[in-house]
């Protein structure tokens, strides 16, 4: 089983639905923060889970 990132799982987000406006992704813990906290919202999360699915056979 490959693993995948916490940095793998942001450069998605940002290829997906763009930066956070709300964090730094790069620099400060968000780890524990909610999607919607950090400025995605459903449309973009189901973009985001259907690439994964597509390119990592990932199912969320």
């Amino acid at each position: 089983m490959s693993t995948f990132t916490l940095s793998e799982l942001i450069e998605k987000l940002r290829e997906c639905a763009g930066d956070s406006e709300e964090y730094d992704l790069d620099t400060d813990d968000v780890m524990d923060v909610p999607f919607i906290e950090l400025g995605y919202d459903s449309l973009a999360l189901l973009q985001v889970t259907g690439v994964l699915d597509r390119e990592r056979g990932i199912e969320l």
